[in-house]
C-alpha cells in the first residue's frame, strides 16, 4: 500500500495496513516526517521532494509491478503519479 503524506488520513491507513501485516509505502517531505513515519513502522519512505518523479521509486521499490492499493490525497497534484505507480489489475 502506498500512503501519501503524513496528514491523518495517511497516517491512519498506514497505521491499518501495518496492523494487517501489509507493507508501506510512504511518501513526505523532511525528514522530520519520515521519522514519524519510521516510528509507526514505516520501513520505506519516499522523499517527493528529493525524487519529484516519486512513481518510479515505488516502482523500484515493487519490482516493476506497483502498489496494490493507493490512498491519494493529493488531489490533481498527485493524481497522475499515482496512476503511474498502482498496480495492474490482475
Amino acid at each position: 500500500m502506498l500512503v501519501q503524506g503524513t496528514g491523518g488520513v495517511s497516517l491512519f491507513a498506514a497505521q491499518l495496513a501495518l496492523a494487517e501485516g501489509l507493507r508501506v509505502i510512504a511518501t513526505t517531505s523532511s525528514p522530520e516526517k519520515a521519522e514519524r513515519l519510521k516510528k509507526l513502522g514505516v520501513t520505506d519512505i519516499i522523499d517527493y521532494r528529493q525524487n519529484p518523479a516519486w512513481h518510479e521509486d515505488v516502482l523500484r521499490l515493487t519490482g516493476g509491478e506497483g502498489a496494490d492499493h493507493i490512498v491519494e490525497v493529493g488531489g490533481p497534484g498527485t493524481l497522475s503519479q499515482s496512476l503511474q505507480a498502482v498496480a495492474e489489475a490482475r
